[in-house]
């Protein structure tokens, strides 16, 4: 356990309530040490994550049923013959987030030692975007490799990305590292897929991801392909089955007085399993609605919910029997505001900030209150620092269903007409890039996407001020670039379409706009001169690892390998490997051998190592022996009195 961890457990005090609460505060803590460094503070995010499944005293979360789900998670763990990555798929809702985070607060009571990592991606919690994920990610990792985060990353996801990957390629820290990631199925402006974790994972290295099934599938196939893990056989897959009544009764049980009494009462519990069907989220929402009828649940009778549909539709069936009799004689005014709530946030890609449903709606501050107040159980956030959203995703995929077609294009087209209008207003000054919505950088796009947008309108994204609103935001351009790939995309489907017809390419302009844009941003990392890059390192701005990642993204070849071989002195051991994995890269011959040559004295004395043996794989594809005998040839054994690897920070 490192001193972080120490002075946080000590925050336990006495008391059962504050027992409870110091738990969870705990937990998150020691899960957030690391995160809190980066200029921009995520901690809070995956903080309020962690709590919305672990719950408070005031507002427990009811979980049971998933012991078997648990116990397989510690087997899979402490059996070393296991595969080393784990993928929890599952249909939404069935509650995989839930049990990850149970199961790490269950792994740190029973074994504290084991350094973990735990970074959700999330629409709701804003950590879907790489910006925020990649980061938030490599700091953690840096954290526990007992490294510093840089002063000043955020320019460039990519190279937090490719930290991810330098900590993930190298021996865990205390010989054992537990990495969870959870939703890759929300993330925004990125894709998971083969380049995400190791195909030779060091030892003590384990992973879990979890993701929900897309559109089609039934099983983990989808997920394993993706990441291509099903090549390779690296990953165990898990899946989760609906609740049974003993897990029902559990859940509960677990919610303490007064629902405790229910969960011995065969009775309810087999009511409340025929209204649920077993479905994690119906569960909590049905708990949640007799939490909140305190010590008067006692009286609850098996009768009482006869009448009632089972599903997500009999839920709100009388859901809006209620708030009707609560309304009476004003539902026909209060009605159709609450309605208005729920299409724009079924309709919504992310978190809607207050000013974005003043806007969309048409309502005032105070009709907009109103309407909001009855959906506190379904809706989380404030309207402010936390947007509004679904507290389940599954409620706002529930609430699209139920609309028609026509009413599913009048809603994406209300949100389109609103977010073209402000990039208008943007682009033409009358609005600062600090003044749009957080909701239409993070957004837009996955409209205009929905609904099919023509060129033009993508177009529209492709300019200067938007790229500002986007590093305003999150202070990346990793959002902005998306948008303009997504254009690029548009245009150049629009393009073959028009010469398919013997016509000419009417957005040819665009693309090449589009063409231009992405390769500006991405020669970002040529703007690092080599010799700064090392000196950053050499004076302890920059570890080794965030060097090397940064070196790694340099687009040109001439310039990556004059990068690396300024850093070479400094590269630990556990960094050669993937410093020859970016020479390896390096197609000019020479420049290559400069590199190996530069990487030589680096290398261990071990002549069977990995290391050297991949050094010399990548020397014997130097067809030129003059340039393989000044570089790689020197790969040879070290001088006897070279006992030991030079120091490097």
């Amino acid at each position: 356990m490192t001193e972080g961890e120490c002075s946080v457990k000590q925050k336990i005090t006495a008391g059962p309530g504050a027992q409870i609460r110091n738990v969870v505060q705990v937990f998150i803590e020691q899960i957030t040490l690391g995160v809190r460094s980066l200029p921009t503070d995520y901690s809070t995010r995956i903080a309020n994550f962690i709590t919305e499944y672990l719950g408070t005293p005031e507002r427990p979360v009811p979980f049971g049923g998933r012991e078997k789900a648990l116990q397989e998670l510690d087997a899979w763990l402490d059996d070393p013959a296991a595969p080393p990555y784990l993928l929890l798929a599952a249909p939404a809702g069935r509650g995989k987030s839930a049990l990850l985070i149970r199961w790490l607060e269950r792994l740190r009571q029973r074994d504290s030692s084991w350094p973990v990592v735990f970074v959700p991606i999330s629409l709701r919690f804003n950590t879907a975007s790489q910006a925020v994920f990649f980061a938030a990610l490599a700091a953690r990792l840096a954290y526990l490799y007992g490294e510093k985060v840089p002063a000043d990353l955020s320019q460039a996801p990519d190279i937090w990305r490719g930290m991810v990957s330098s900590y993930l390629s190298r021996p865990a820290p205390r010989g054992r590292l537990l990495v969870v990631l959870d939703g890759l199925d929300e993330a925004t402006d990125w894709e998971a897929g083969p380049d995400l974790f190791p195909f030779q994972p060091p030892p003590g290295l384990r992973i879990i991801v979890s993701a929900r099934y897309l559109a089609g599938e039934g099983g983990p196939e989808g997920w394993l392909r993706r990441l291509g893990w099903d090549r390779y056989r690296l990953a165990r897959p898990l899946d989760l089955d609906p609740l049974t009544p003993k897990g029902v009764a559990e859940a509960l049980r677990s919610m303490g007085f007064p629902l405790e009494e229910l969960g011995h009462r065969v009775d309810i519990v087999t009511e409340l399993y025929r209204l649920s069907e077993g479905d994690p989220l119906l569960v909590r929402l049905y708990a949640d609605d007799l939490w909140e009828r305190g010590e008067a649940v006692a009286r609850l009778r098996p009768e009482d919910l006869h009448s009632l549909r089972p599903g997500l539709e009999g839920y709100f069936d009388r859901w809006w029997e209620d708030q009707r009799k609560q309304w009476g004689k004003d539902t026909p005014l209060k009605e159709p505001a609450v309605r208005e709530m729920l299409n724009l946030l079924a309709a919504a890609l992310a978190p809607l900030g207050k000013e974005d449903l003043l806007a969309l709606s048409g309502l005032n501050t105070w009709t907009l209150e109103e309407a909001l107040r009855p959906l506190a159980r379904l809706v989380a956030g404030n309207g402010k620092r936390q947007g509004y959203a679904f507290s389940h995703p599954r409620l706002g995929q529930y609430f699209w269903e139920k609309l028609s077609g026509e009413e599913r294009r009048a809603l994406e087209k209300r949100f389109v007409d609103w977010g073209l209008e402000c990039v208008e207003r943007l682009c033409r000054g009358e609005l600062t890039p600090r003044d749009i919505s957080p909701y239409l950088v993070r957004a837009l796009g996955g409209h205009l996407a929905r609904i099919q947008a023509r060129p033009e309108q993508w177009l529209s994204l492709v300019h200067g001020a938007w790229a500002a609103a986007g590093e305003a935001l999150e202070g990346a351009h990793g959002l902005f670039l998306h948008d303009v790939m997504r254009a690029w995309r548009a245009c150049a489907a629009a393009d073959r379409e028009a010469t398919a017809r013997d016509e000419p390419a009417p957005y040819l302009g665009g693309e090449v706009r589009c063409a231009l844009i992405e390769a500006s941003l991405h020669s970002l990392a040529e703007n690092i001169p080599p010799v700064l890059l090392a000196a950053l390192v050499e004076k302890g701005i920059w570890t080794p690892a965030q060097g090397l990642a940064y070196a790694s993204q340099v687009p040109d070849p001439r310039q990556r390998s004059q990068a690396i071989r300024e850093l070479a002195p400094h590269l630990r051991l556990d960094l050669l490997g993937q410093a020859l994995a970016a020479t390896r890269e390096i197609e000019n011959e020479d420049w290559r051998a400069e590199v190996l040559a530069a990487l030589a004295p680096r290398l261990p004395p071990d002549q069977h190592s990995q290391v050297l043996a991949e050094a010399l794989a990548t020397a014997r594809k130097i067809r030129n022996e003059n340039r393989r005998a000044d570089g790689p040839g020197r790969l040879g054994p070290p001088p006897a009195s070279r006992s030991a690897l030079p120091s490097a920070g």
